[in-house]
């Protein structure tokens, strides 16, 4: 797998807008998250059924594609969430403490696709 397939499923996601939270329930989702850590916030998040229908996919995308890479993953993945959620994204972007919080639940869950089983 590549990046490209890794594309290819998160324009795969992207069409399914339906079934994704919009921005302000995706705010208050940080705001809660930010209170309770990222260890808790990936656990949550790779628990929901979102994820289990995601996670299979993802895992397959993320798989074959080295390590080094792993930052451009969760770059892709900021831009696929940007398409959703503009103002969130941006606002994240200007703040480190959220950017970074962002960030260690990103490679948490990238890790947890490359550890291969889910919760």
């Amino acid at each position: 797998m590549t990046l490209m397939r890794l594309d290819t499923i998160l324009d795969s996601v992207l069409s399914m807008k339906n079934e994704i939270p919009d921005e302000n329930t995706v705010k208050a989702l940080l705001a809660q998250s930010m209170v309770v850590g990222v260890s808790i916030s990936a656990t949550m998040i790779t628990q929901s059924e979102s994820w289990k229908t995601a996670f299979p996919f993802i895992k397959d995308a993320v798989a074959d594609i080295p390590l080094e890479e792993d930052k451009e993953i969760a770059a892709r993945i900021v831009n696929a969430a940007e398409s959703l959620w503009p103002n969130f994204i941006l606002s994240v972007g200007s703040n480190k403490k959220k950017k970074v919080h962002v960030a260690g639940i990103l490679k948490a869950l990238i890790q947890e696709c490359r550890n291969g089983s889910t919760n």
